[in-house]
């Protein structure tokens, strides 16, 4: 096949630059991108070569991630997280008050009961609280979708639906490894990934990482090609190279 010509369905079609075959038409796409089904998926490295992506990021309750989103910005969330120990804390959140629009997750723990998953999401009184079979040993898997009246929650293949009532406008941004209203040993959380969307779309798409050249840790932002920094004390630790 002559050079810059690629094989597309049966026809060698000539390229240039950044393009590729789709169902028989040369699309354009970004870097790390090819073109599957008429649609343009990233592909590892996912990053640019100036970050390695790692495992996951851990933070010991004194570092956190701002994402500069309010409970405003999102209405779908997913993330991979682990806890060190049962012990109450958070794992993300922008919590203020619970008259506000909250967004959040705390764990608490007790002997007799288990442990709980409170999702408490823009609305006083509008948590899902179960006990959902929370992992300690492994990474456990959390998707939720909000609207005008309910919330639903996904945890390890556990759902619970809720009705909601907004609260407050809260234009507090919300943190990953914390809630930013406080500074605990308690809110040490690993976390694998932490995808937002708005009405179908990703707004932030956070892939641990460390930049090569000076080794600081932090999330990048493949949704929006952005590398956000501990925002708060001490210091990230990161996960094996990916």
């Amino acid at each position: 096949m002559p050079h810059d010509f690629i094989g597309v369905n049966g026809v060698a079609r000539k390229i240039v630059g950044a393009y590729v075959g789709v169902n028989g038409v040369a699309r354009k796409v970004k870097k790390a991108y090819v073109g599957v089904n008429g649609v343009a998926k990233r592909i590892y490295p996912r990053l640019p070569d100036a970050y390695q992506e790692v495992e996951y990021l851990y933070g010991n309750g004194t570092p956190y991630i701002n994402t500069g989103l309010t409970a405003a910005d999102i209405d779908e969330y997913a993330y991979s997280f682990k806890k060190p120990y049962a012990k109450y804390g958070a794992v993300f959140g922008n919590y203020v008050s619970e008259d506000s629009d909250v967004v959040r997750a705390i764990f608490t723990a007790s002997e007799n009961n288990g442990m709980y998953l409170y999702l408490n999401t823009k609305a006083s009184g509008g948590s899902l609280s179960s006990t959902l079979n929370i992992d300690y040993d492994n990474f456990n898997e959390v998707s939720v979708s909000i609207d005008s009246t309910t919330i639903t929650g996904t945890t390890n293949g556990a759902t619970k639906t809720r009705s909601i009532v907004h609260g407050n406008e809260n234009l507090t941004n919300i943190a990953l490894f914390h809630t930013r209203c406080s500074v605990s040993a308690s809110n040490a959380s690993y976390i694998k990934y932490f995808i937002f969307k708005k009405n179908g779309k990703e707004v932030r798409n956070f892939v641990p990482c460390y930049r090569k050249s000076d080794n600081v840790a932090g999330m990048y932002d493949v949704a929006n090609d952005v590398f956000y920094t501990n925002a708060g004390n001490g210091a990230f630790t990161v996960g094996s190279d990916v």
